[in-house]
């Protein structure tokens, strides 16, 4: 759990400092990208909670209809809450341009793919120390 916090973590605030010092992006440009990253994160990570040993992407997760539903139940509410004026104003968010989207998405498949790769890891660790 503190290992996936950790990369959670480490996500959203590469994406912060590269939108700062990357992308020149103040105020509600970079709270938006942050808390979009974190946001999308949290949704992708879902597909890291699948039993060990299981394939990376055929599992109980993935083949459960309810975690797609519900993932693109949340990819629409996030883009209600940003695109949206009346709720854009209330969270303070504006929707990011395409390079902020790209860092988005970027920062926020990152612990998905490290959790994917620690994931494959610790299957072939398995299996070397069995056999």
């Amino acid at each position: 759990i503190a290992g996936y916090g950790a990369l959670l973590t480490a996500s959203t605030l590469a994406a912060l400092l590269i939108g700062r010092y990357g992308l020149k992006l103040e105020g509600d440009a970079l709270v938006s990208v942050s808390f979009l990253t974190l946001a999308f994160a949290q949704l992708w990570h879902v597909f890291n909670m699948r039993g060990r040993g299981s394939r990376t992407f055929r599992n109980a997760v993935t083949r459960n209809p309810y975690v797609w539903i519900a993932v693109a139940l949340c990819t629409a509410i996030l883009l209600l809450a940003v695109y949206v004026p009346p709720l854009a104003s209330a969270l303070h968010v504006v929707p990011p341009d395409r390079a902020g989207w790209t860092l988005v998405v970027a920062a926020s498949m990152a612990p998905l793919l490290v959790g994917m790769l620690i994931g494959a890891f610790r299957a072939v660790m398995s299996r070397t120390s069995r056999g």
